[in-house]
């Protein structure tokens, strides 16, 4: 299937009050209609920024090399006027805390009116905001769309900022942590429910979490993110059962078991660093059980016998 979402080779800055920092530098991805693709990797890979630099929400960022393509849109060159009509409107996105996304001094079924206003006109706006809401689970709809964020649980405000996301009927959904704040039986639900929009409108979906085993179980493929660039990509159900990457494996290996095992769970020792576009080597060497001088001297290329799976490790057989 034709890609909705390709990223080339990008690199992002932030302006810090030091100065500029790379935070994204030598990503590439794509995400086909109708697909599930999951982002994983530690807090500080640049999953956030990068979710948030699709449609330009970073003021401080700036897209310092590649290229982001959302619909044929080029992002680093659209006007504001595109960018707008993209946003909400051909890019839905879903946000990690929903009680601070939303407005709390406005009733949510207004907050999704305003989206449909904006976006997708319909002769009957409060009907389709009843209807969006019992899309995404909402109990007593017509009531709770009188409701105002604080009113509700977190998981129902959860459901409300889906509602918003897919009022426009999006062809991209950006799904950054979205099940944080949840609990258990909640984010199964939530992710369901992100099954079940793809299913039924065959809108894509592009599902950034620091939690693998969950994005395995929902999504058709995953990205493993380490350091602003990919170091592995595969189908789900693959990565998590075979990862090839040293990374991939420390992060598989520290997903808790039912029974819990006696021994404490595998860590990955160190910390993510700060990217350094013009250092030489393996960005992960620092952190790697298999490191070897070699690693020290040339920056790896994503490799791989075919496409669909792909690692960033010279050390890794590619069978």
């Amino acid at each position: 299937m034709s890609a909705i979402l390709e990223v080339e080779d990008l690199r992002v800055d932030l302006a810090v009050r030091s100065g500029n920092r790379t935070v994204v530098d030598g990503l590439s991805l794509s995400v086909a209609r109708s697909e599930i693709f999951g982002l994983v990797g530690e807090s500080g890979c640049g999953k956030s920024v990068t979710a948030q630099t699709l449609t330009r929400l970073l003021p401080n960022a700036r897209i310092v090399r590649g290229a982001i393509r959302i619909e044929g849109v080029d992002v680093a060159k659209a006007s504001e006027a595109a960018m707008e009509k993209l946003r909400g409107g051909t890019v839905g996105h879903v946000f990690q805390e929903p009680g601070s996304a939303l407005t709390p001094w406005m009733p949510v079924g207004r907050q999704i009116r305003e989206v449909l206003d904006l976006h997708r006109p319909v002769d009957d706006p409060e009907g389709e905001v009843v209807r969006l809401l019992e899309q995404v689970g909402v109990r007593d709809p017509a009531l709770r769309a009188h409701d105002y964020p604080h009113q509700l649980s977190g998981g129902m405000q959860q459901r409300v900022l889906i509602a918003m996301a897919v009022a426009a009927r999006p062809g991209l959904l950006v799904a950054d942590e979205p099940t944080t704040a949840l609990d258990v039986t909640l984010q199964a639900q939530v992710l369901e429910l992100f099954r079940r929009l793809r299913d039924r409108t065959g809108t894509a979906v592009l599902l950034i979490s620091h939690n693998l085993a969950v994005v395995a179980r929902h999504a058709d493929r995953i990205g493993v993110m380490y350091s602003g660039e990919l170091v592995e990509t595969g189908p789900a159900q693959a990565v998590l059962s075979d990862p090839r990457h040293p990374y991939t494996r420390g992060l598989v290996a520290a997903i808790p078991t039912l029974p819990p095992s006696s021994r404490p769970l595998p860590t990955i020792p160190g910390q993510v660093a700060s990217i350094d576009p013009e250092a030489p080597g393996c960005r992960f060497a620092p952190r790697c059980p298999i490191v070897v001088p070699a690693c020290h001297a040339g920056h790896p290329a994503m490799s791989g016998k075919d496409s669909l799976r792909q690692v960033r490790c010279p050390r890794v057989p590619l069978d």
